[in-house]
């Protein structure tokens, strides 16, 4: 047994040992390959999307907003019906038009426009809790004769975002944690509003999927019709009666 204990430590001991050896290898890999790349790409970024104003610490976010520029100039010129069939032309002229746009673009800019999506990427991320906790509610206590168990997990949220944003080390947390403890008031004080709302929704689909299988119905009959052998003025009356009722579907499709 001693034995058998020793050589399972041994062997623990061996794979723990070559898995820590092979991670700093590939970490030295990995880090050797990076600076290479960087060595390579940074005078050529430099040259394509400027950086004289700096030391090119903002490359890659210019890199980023080139990216960004040159898909939307391309999907625009390909509503263009000129440059429908053209797409080598479309990625020379989106490219020239986002490389003369950004190359000239200083630095003060690119931190006002790093800014915005940073704000962004903040209220997104503030808002997924709440979107699913909302969710969470609706789909766990559906319908009015739940009202009272969705505004006791209002009450909850509110009471723990509120003891958040009490505690937040900073003043962005603590913005962060204020409105999103007043959108729980607001959804708890609207709640049967809310719930109607999603109900009627939900009817909503309902009925415009029934009244698509009416439209599918009175177009097969209205087909079965033209095929049909019966003289063509009856034939014809008929067709105007569901070509008519075709029509009030549609209307309230």
């Amino acid at each position: 047994m001693r034995k058998l204990s020793f050589s399972f430590a041994s062997l623990v001991s061996f794979v723990m040992l070559g898995s820590f050896v092979s991670a700093l290898d590939l970490r030295k890999v990995s880090e050797d390959a990076i600076d290479f790349y960087v060595q390579v790409f940074e005078p050529i970024l430099r040259v394509l999307l400027g950086g004289q104003d700096y030391t090119g610490g903002l490359l890659f976010e210019k890199l980023l907003l080139f990216l960004i520029v040159l898909s939307i100039i391309y999907i625009a010129l390909s509503k263009v019906p000129f440059f429908a069939d053209k797409k080598s032309i479309k990625w020379i002229i989106a490219a020239a038009v986002s490389l003369i746009g950004i190359r000239f673009m200083n630095s003060e800019y690119v931190f006002s426009i790093i800014l915005q999506y940073e704000l962004l990427a903040i209220a997104i991320t503030a808002i997924i809790p709440f979107i699913v906790y909302f969710f969470f509610l609706s789909g766990v206590f559906p319908g009015d004769t739940n009202n009272f168990m969705r505004k006791l997990g209002w009450l909850l949220f509110v009471m723990i975002y509120g003891g958040l944003w009490l505690t937040a080390a900073n003043n962005i947390q603590s913005s962060i944690f204020f409105w999103t403890m007043i959108a729980g008031i607001i959804f708890a004080f609207f709640d049967g509003y809310v719930e109607k709302f999603l109900h009627s929704r939900e009817f909503g689909k309902a009925e415009r999927s029934r009244n698509l299988e009416h439209i599918i119905e009175l177009n097969r009959k209205i087909r079965n019709w033209q095929s049909s052998d019966i003289p063509e003025r009856d034939k014809i009356e008929e067709i105007k009666k569901l070509e008519k009722q075709k029509k009030y579907w549609m209307k309230h499709r």
